[in-house]
């Protein structure tokens, strides 16, 4: 989180609002409501977390997937 501008929180918000995960307005703020929203969208996929992974970061499109 530490690391996330307010831009890169905003599409993160807006990615999991797609998904009906997050359902705040979209402020580029970390907030509870966003992090309650990682968590529900990294727990089915064995993360128990509200900071974002790497992995579901690029499972969402917001980081790069190396090529081989």
């Amino acid at each position: 989180p530490d690391e996330r501008v307010p831009d890169s929180t905003a599409t993160l918000q807006r990615a999991l609002a797609a998904r009906g995960l997050y359902r705040g307005p979209v402020t580029g703020v970390d907030d509870d409501a966003t992090r309650e929203a990682i968590r529900a969208y990294q727990a089915p996929r064995g993360l128990d977390s509200a900071t974002l992974s790497l992995d579901a970061a690029r499972q969402l499109g917001l980081a790069p997937v190396p090529r081989p």
